[in-house]
């Protein structure tokens, strides 16, 4: 452990020149102590909770069940992949970094040989490069899970929960990701909080609030128990509320708030 808090360290000058303007020794702003964070909290645990089979085993403990899409295989390289042994729709993805996923709704028109390609070099990178260190310790595998969708609707709603210490705070809502991605923010009593919004995307005061979303913030306050600050990921889908994933770099520190005083508002909620 000692070796791994040394070799974080060791990357804070590798941080300061990805994010120049980020006040790593006096951090008062989120984004300032997000990257702060990255230095000086890229625990073991961090690392088990970002790697997205072993996070299954921390939801039983937290919870007392399992409330993620379940997985159907692992493997770990692409050649051990059996289509024949997978059903009509899946969804395949690396466990070790983010935006490594592929949607297959029909494998009769599934390009497998274009999967391969994409897997195999998802599984050779670092995705601790980009500045993310507790995705260094995963040990990379591939991963199937079952394909989930709501029933006339193109995709998924996201409800991601930003906890600080512990608590929930706000939530974000994406929504329309195959047209026009919106990017959303809803207090913990589902009122519009434009004040939470990001300049990169608009934004829908009008969304439905999700039958189950009392039951998202109190198993989102149980998974964010051990952590300063974690975004807890939500999917409400066949009456059922899903976990999609717990991440601890929100947007890699790089979001832009329309307000300019949101960065510092919640930097003051985060207590290092």
């Amino acid at each position: 452990m000692a070796e791994w808090e040394k070799y974080c360290l060791s990357k804070e000058a590798d941080i300061q020149k990805m994010f120049p303007n980020a006040n790593l020794k006096n951090p008062h702003t989120f984004t300032d102590k997000l990257h702060w964070l990255k230095i000086h909290d890229s625990t073991l645990l961090k690392s088990f909770c970002s790697d997205k089979i072993t996070l299954h085993d921390y939801c039983i403990e937290k919870l007392g069940k399992d409330i993620c899409i379940p997985i159907l295989k692992t493997y770990n390289s692409v050649n051990e992949i059996n289509l024949n042994e997978l059903p009509n729709s899946f969804v395949m993805k690396c466990n070790h970094g983010s935006a490594m996923n592929i949607i297959v709704e029909d494998k009769t028109k599934f390009n497998f040989h274009l999967a391969k390609q994409k897997l195999d070099k998802w599984l050779k990178e670092d995705y601790s490069v980009h500045s993310e260190l507790h995705y260094k310790l995963i040990p990379h595998k591939i991963l199937v899970e079952e394909y989930k969708a709501n029933l006339g609707r193109s995709d998924l709603t996201d409800y991601k929960f930003f906890c600080f210490n512990g608590e929930p705070k706000f939530c974000q809502v994406i929504t329309d990701r195959r047209a026009g991605e919106k990017i959303s923010h809803y207090d913990l009593n589902w009122k519009y909080s434009p004040r939470y919004d990001w300049k990169q995307y608009s934004s829908d005061p009008t969304l439905e609030k999700p039958k189950h979303y009392e039951k998202m913030i109190e198993y989102a306050k149980l998974l964010a128990q051990e952590f300063k600050l974690v975004r807890v990921d939500f999917y409400e889908i066949d009456d059922s509320v899903y976990l999609g994933e717990l991440t601890f770099v929100p947007a890699n520190g790089k979001q832009i708030f329309k307000n300019p005083n949101t960065n510092l508002e919640l930097g003051k909620l985060l207590r290092l």
